[in-house]
């Protein structure tokens, strides 16, 4: 028992130090001149063709265009951006919201309406233990591969395959696979 309340300790200061790392990232590039904020939405998505089929998230999202991009061949361009979302997971009538931070990249076409991203952030649970599965631990990480078509000057729609999973933090690590819809207001 003595051993558990130690690691916990430990994983908690880590964690602690880890969010005020991301923290004191995030400002500093929010301060930074060339960054804008380039859209903004919500994403609402489940589980519906995997085992976890029980499990529903709804977020909100920002997404924060970096000072840094570059040229992906002679087509393509990369896009460096921070991503940050506050939102609602739920499994069976149990409630609990989750939080991200973290950095994504854009892929596009000059001149296209299509676009690609992908993302590793930082994951925040308020709750570890849902019917069906226990998380192992409040921090987790969550990727994400999606694709984007921009209707019009302003608006996006979007999909994304996003895994969740404390990558190995804690002795029980069953992840999650969701599939997210997204609308968002590009500025």
């Amino acid at each position: 028992m003595r051993f558990e309340l130690n690691r916990f300790a430990v994983q908690c200061r880590a964690y602690g130090l880890l969010i005020s790392l991301w923290a004191v990232l995030a400002a500093q590039c929010a301060c930074a001149q060339d960054t804008r904020l380039e859209s903004a939405g919500f994403r609402l998505g489940g589980s519906l063709l995997s085992p976890d089929h029980h499990f529903r998230e709804a977020d909100a999202f920002g997404n924060v265009e970096l000072p840094w991009s570059f040229d992906v061949g002679a087509h393509w361009r990369g896009q460096l951006r921070l991503e940050l979302s506050a939102g609602w997971l739920n499994e069976q009538e149990v409630d609990g919201v989750v939080g991200t931070l973290g950095p994504a990249l854009l892929f596009r076409k000059p001149e296209s309406r299509f676009s690609a991203d992908f993302g590793v952030s930082p994951t925040f649970l308020s709750r570890v233990e849902f019917p069906t599965k226990n998380f192992g631990t409040c921090f987790q990480f969550t990727t994400h591969l999606g694709v984007n078509m921009d209707i019009n000057a302003h608006i996006r729609f979007g999909y994304r395959f996003q895994h969740m999973s404390n990558a190995g933090l804690a002795k029980a690590n069953p992840g999650l696979n969701l599939q997210m819809l997204s609308v968002s207001w590009l500025f």
